[in-house]
């Protein structure tokens, strides 16, 4: 629920009695009244209007006996006769201070009623989507049973063929036999394609291609921060280090190492010249560090 109305509504009425000072610690931090309410755990709000709704004789007695309490202090009679009538005269009087009660009572009534209608959109809205999910789901059985068909018609150029990975040769021989387009992994050489692609750096050359190769991860990530540094003019050259894990998360229970790092044998690691492949006006020399 929405409290500013409530409170700011106080905050109008109370202000100059919650905020006028009382006395200086040691340190010569200046306490208010709702300081002082506060130290005592005391909602400061509550015990004003409490305060207000006594006879002026009672609320000054009892704002001086917490105070009391409070500082640790012990005035003089006079001290405290003066303290306590200055604090109390700031307090609205009951009129007013009902008149306040009655107005916060009307903003949290209407910030109650803001909060039903965001339910009520965000419920409205929720089934929308879940109206939407059904339909999607009852279409869905019919448009895999007309796939098949839709597919004896189509060209022969759409036809899917399965390759052996890490064979250059057979991969184009058979792009070439079946007239089809493809893209192949990151595990991949540069020279299956002779495109490497990432798109922050060479969207604009695998247009119109018969074929590239989506670098991996790692690599990927070297592109796009180097590119952004490179298009600012504010990169000559890079040397880096990856850390890379050694098994994947789902697997760590499987295997992988323990407690250390184990560096990869080979400078530059593939990552610098994967990247070069990708750019290559690109000074990068990257080495790798396997870790848990």
């Amino acid at each position: 629920m929405d409290h500013r109305a409530r409170f700011s509504t106080l905050s109008a009425s109370y202000d100059d009695f919650l905020f006028a000072p009382v006395w200086e610690d040691a340190n010569g931090m200046r306490v208010t009244v709702l300081s002082a309410l506060a130290r005592m755990n005391v909602d400061p709000w509550e015990e004003a209007t409490r305060l207000a709704a006594m006879p002026k004789a009672t609320a000054e007695k009892t704002l001086l006996s917490i105070l009391d309490l409070v500082s640790g202090r012990i005035w003089t009679p006079p001290e405290a006769a003066a303290i306590s009538a200055r604090l109390v005269r700031l307090l609205p009087q009951p009129g007013q201070a009902a008149a306040g009660t009655a107005n916060a009572a009307t903003g949290t009534a209407i910030a109650a009623t803001g909060t039903a209608k965001v339910s009520a959109q965000r419920t409205n809205y929720w089934w929308v989507w879940l109206g939407f999910w059904l339909v999607m789901s009852f279409m869905m059985p019919h448009h895999q049973a007309t796939t098949p068909n839709a597919g004896a018609v189509t060209s022969e150029s759409a036809r899917s063929i399965p390759l052996d990975s890490g064979d250059a040769d057979q991969v184009r021989g058979r792009q070439r036999q079946g007239g089809i387009k493809f893209i192949v992994q990151g595990g991949e050489k540069h020279e299956v394609t002779g495109h490497s692609f990432v798109a922050e750096a060479s969207y604009a050359t695998a247009l119109n291609r018969d074929s590239t190769r989506v670098v991996s991860c790692n690599t990927t990530s070297i592109v796009r921060t180097l590119t952004a540094l490179k298009r600012a003019g504010l990169l000559r050259r890079a040397r880096g280090t990856l850390l890379r894990r050694a098994t994947d998360p789902w697997e760590s229970h499987l295997g992988g190492i323990m407690n250390t790092l184990v560096p990869e044998p080979e400078i530059p690691s593939h990552q610098g010249p994967d990247a070069q492949s990708v750019d290559p006006d690109l000074d990068v020399i990257t080495m790798a560090v396997k870790v848990p």
